[in-house]
């Protein structure tokens, strides 16, 4: 896979892809383009004359990239899955390079799904600081939020039974004032999940805003 370097959403490369009637896995040529970034098209070779079908990337709500043991040939294996209403997506890079690109970038362009979907205008309430606390994490496994909040987070936090928190899987960067900047592996207390779609309160490091579910996994109870 390699990614052009005048634009560094363009992803192209080869995976192994499993079919969606006959399960039998079949290497194919993927690629997006620069007029439609956030769709993967698949080919039987890089000349691109024969267009098997295409994922769209905006339609996806969650996935899932897994590695796994190197097989005996001392290729390591980077299983792809791409959930959409429609059909579970799966793919596999082979090779140590091939699947830290394509990890990449599934990430990077659905990072820019996330950012893409309307975010809460209201700024970022105040309130108490949560205790944070850093773990290592093993690979992403993210679900992309389908709608917007709609409201702001609450500057008190709803009664709970217990408190809960989530682990990021990915960093971010926060693109409006009311949502929480993190890293990979930083843990963030979870005020209120239930009526967000997708976006929840957090609190970390001090401050209250939006966290996308996109971008954490809820810590065991």
């Amino acid at each position: 896979m390699s990614t052009a370097p005048s634009d560094d959403m363009i992803v192209k490369g080869w995976l192994v892809k499993l079919g969606a009637i006959h399960k039998t896995w079949k290497k194919r040529w993927f690629s997006n383009s620069a007029s439609e970034p956030f769709v993967l098209a698949y080919y039987t070779d890089e000349t691109c004359r024969a267009k098997k079908g295409q994922v769209s990337l905006r339609e996806v709500y969650s996935f899932r990239i897994t590695v796994e043991n190197k097989d005996k040939g001392d290729k390591q294996r980077t299983q792809i899955s791409l959930s959409t209403h429609d059909r579970d997506w799966k793919m596999r890079a082979d090779g140590d390079r091939a699947g830290e690109l394509w990890t990449a970038g599934i990430n990077r362009l659905m990072q820019q799904v996330v950012k893409e979907r309307k975010k809460p205008d209201d700024p970022t309430p105040t309130g108490a600081a949560a205790t944070t606390t850093t773990a290592a994490i093993p690979t992403p496994v993210a679900s992309t939020p389908a709608t917007t909040p709609a409201t702001t987070p609450a500057t008190t936090s709803p009664a709970t039974s217990a408190e809960l928190y989530a682990t990021a899987i990915a960093g971010y960067t926060s693109t409006n004032s009311n949502e929480l900047s993190f890293q990979r592996g930083d843990r963030l207390k979870i005020i209120d999940k239930e009526d967000q779609d997708g976006w929840w309160a957090a609190e970390f490091n001090g401050q209250r805003g939006w966290v996308s579910s996109f971008y954490v996994t809820l810590d065991p109870k």
